[in-house]
């Protein structure tokens, strides 16, 4: 997945026109815990190295038995599927990461940024709970670093390493899911602004990460993307624009391949709505939508530019957080107030959290 912050489908779904009734919610089941991997034997203190394009990084591994004191006893990345967690990049730069198992919480590993850089800035997961893609930035220099992290089957990091002759001119953009993986690791895209005189300039870059090449999609005068969202094959993305003056967010769908940028309405003015993200088939845009205290998860046709199947959701103040989050398989994962929600394909299941109980939102899987 890629980070949690404010507001993933993958599942085939049919352009049939349609409406599910509310009772077709069905109730959200545990996951289905996995067999429990051999672990590897690896003493406390213990450090594995791996060779970066430019630097050492020193990957230390984790006690057997430490654990996070206290947290919360519920976990959107459980629910999500995922068996493993990364944390620790923000906007102002994290000093390391830190690798978690899900259903323990224990930290496994922690990973340093690099001593020459301004440290963790975005995190993005390539759908296998294995590999991630990390950006670093150059201290006073408009330029962005990639670096890719792969984990063992048990946790551990395997390496990590800079993304040689891969540069990204540009600085961090603002707002959430700045940076977006498709699935497979191929293919990235990430929001930037210019620098300088033209620091309110804002780009999406989209790289082919096996040749290196780039693509620059340059944004309307003043508006910043965020939320970027790959669509399964790696060729659309959805991300949502906002520039001073505009009433809310606008949702744009971007063509990786010809570069071209579509403007997406999902309803009249003044509708709301969360979480843009394209279904398997590449045909489908899956969002929340919410109209006064009326919730409803849409189907929107690309072909069709129409909504083409709707579930309501439970109710609830317009002000509600939204968060969502990628399952490691064909599951998208959202938390509205205190309801989660799973989806698959067109199926969706509800579950209220318990009073008093919080959810851990943190991390990248």
């Amino acid at each position: 997945m890629t980070r949690l912050n404010d507001d993933l489908v993958r599942a085939a779904l049919s352009d049939g026109a349609g409406v599910i009734d509310h009772d077709d919610l069905r109730p959200l089941a545990a996951p289905a815990r996995r067999p429990r991997r051999r672990r590897w034997a690896i003493p406390a203190g213990a450090a594995v190295t791996a060779l970066a394009a430019a630097s050492v990084a020193v990957l230390v591994v984790a006690g057997p038995h430490q654990r996070d004191a206290g947290g919360p006893a519920m976990s959107l990345a459980a629910y999500a599927g995922a068996e493993y967690v990364v944390d620790g990049a923000w906007p102002n730069g994290g000093e390391e990461l830190t690798i978690s198992e899900v259903s323990s919480r224990r930290v496994i590993a922690r990973v340093p940024a690099p001593r020459d850089s301004s440290g963790f800035l975005d995190a993005a997961g390539t759908g296998d709970n294995r590999t991630f893609v990390l950006t670093t930035a150059a201290p006073g220099a408009c330029r962005v670093r990639l670096h890719r992290l792969t984990l063992r089957d048990n946790g551990t990091p395997a390496s990590v390493s800079e993304l040689s002759g891969i540069n990204l001119t540009g600085r961090q953009g603002e707002g959430s899911n700045q940076l977006a993986v498709a699935k497979g690791g191929e293919r990235l895209a990430y929001s930037t602004l210019g620098c300088g005189a033209k620091s309110s300039e804002g780009h999406i870059t989209v790289v082919d990460l096996s040749t290196g090449a780039q693509r620059v999609v340059d944004l309307p005068p003043g508006a910043k993307a965020s939320d970027l969202r790959w669509a399964p094959d790696g060729r659309q993305l959805a991300f949502r624009l906002a520039a001073d003056g505009w009433d809310g967010y606008r949702l744009n769908v971007l063509d990786a391949v010809t570069g071209a940028r579509t403007p997406v309405s999902l309803g009249p003015p003044g509708t709301r709505w969360n979480i843009g993200v394209i279904a398997p088939d590449g045909r489908h845009l899956v969002a929340v939508v919410t109209t006064g205290r009326e919730r409803r998860l849409i189907w929107y046709s690309l072909i069709s530019k129409t909504v083409t199947r709707q579930v309501p959701l439970a109710p609830g103040s317009p002000d509600d957080p939204v968060i969502s989050g990628g399952g490691t398989g064909d599951a998208l994962v959202i938390l509205i107030g205190d309801r989660l929600y799973r989806v698959r394909g067109t199926h969706v299941e509800s579950k209220q959290v318990p009073p008093g109980t919080s959810v851990d939102l943190t991390g990248t899987w």
